[in-house]
């Protein structure tokens, strides 16, 4: 199925409406995506899921795919934002250890069982 390719500017639909369809080419065989910007099927994003539940694994293997190791576009940028998530959980959580470890052992130590 061709698809249409416009080649008409904001300006030039200002000035005349027709433009859009007097500038466009009809392109035989558009870009399939493939290779790096294919798609990732469901079962490949439950695979990711999974590899991600697994603990030490999962480190070991968004790394890996963060930093080239995935063939895929989307694989790369899934790997980036897992491991930025982990990131900003484990500066929360050091955050509020960091500010409120002393009160909780203060508060176990001085109640009597």
């Amino acid at each position: 199925m061709p698809t249409v390719v416009f080649r008409a500017g904001k300006e030039d639909l200002e000035e005349n409406p027709e433009a859009l369809f007097l500038n466009s080419d009809i392109v035989e065989n558009p870009p399939k995506e493939n290779g790096a910007y294919a798609p990732i099927s469901v079962c490949g994003y439950i695979g990711l899921i999974l590899l991600s539940c697994i603990p030490i694994i999962n480190l070991v293997f968004l790394i890996i795919c963060a930093s080239g190791g995935a063939k895929k576009i989307t694989v790369k940028n899934y790997s980036k934002a897992v491991l930025i998530i982990y990131f900003l959980f484990a500066v929360i959580l050091m955050t509020l250890w960091i500010a409120f470890g002393n009160f909780w052992s203060t508060l176990l130590n001085s109640t009597i069982f």
